[in-house]
């Protein structure tokens, strides 16, 4: 019972954030609602809307002018611990502890073991203390020499300076 409680709240605290247009918010709540029931067709359906609402209020475009491609961010080589949620190629639910290998106020490459998505797809990034999260869409997927999946990530909101090295280690910029 305890766990159907739990669901209920984060579902019902993301439907509140979601109906007041607060769609990066509501996505943290939809995602911790999925971790406890990950079967619930009606939360899939919003954090669909969620993922795309917020899309199009930042004005994201999964086709860009090569002039906004260009990197226009510092990036730091910085090993951050994550958790990534998100939908596998296969469809299926998942949540992955993984880690950042470089990361900018404007996206990170993540390192997942386990896991391989779509380019395209979006998913969820929290640190591992679940203070912070930002949604991110997956620009590029690689495989690693050691057989790990390499995702470059564009976060859908920012900047995103949590997930940056602390000022003293941030002079070995590359």
């Amino acid at each position: 019972m305890k766990k159907e409680e739990d669901f209920e709240i984060h579902f019902q605290q993301g439907l509140e954030k979601f109906r007041a247009g607060k769609f990066a918010e509501s996505l943290s709540e939809f995602f911790n609602a999925a971790q406890i029931d990950p079967t619930s067709a009606e939360l899939h359906y919003y954090i669909g809307e969620a993922l795309e609402l917020h899309r199009r209020s930042i004005g994201a475009s999964t086709k860009q002018p090569e002039e906004q491609k260009r990197r226009h961010a510092p990036r730091y080589n910085h090993r951050i611990p994550v958790i990534v949620v998100a939908y596998d190629v296969d469809g299926k639910f998942f949540a992955e502890l993984a880690s950042t290998d470089t990361t900018s106020v404007k996206g990170a490459s993540i390192e997942l073991r386990h896991r391989s998505v779509k380019v395209g797809a979006q998913l969820m990034i929290f640190t591992v203390d679940s203070m912070h999260s930002v949604p991110a869409a997956v620009r590029n997927v690689r495989s690693s020499a050691a057989g790990t999946t390499i995702l470059g990530v564009e976060f859908l909101k920012g900047p995103i300076e949590w997930l940056l090295p602390p000022l003293e280690e941030q002079g070995a910029q590359t």
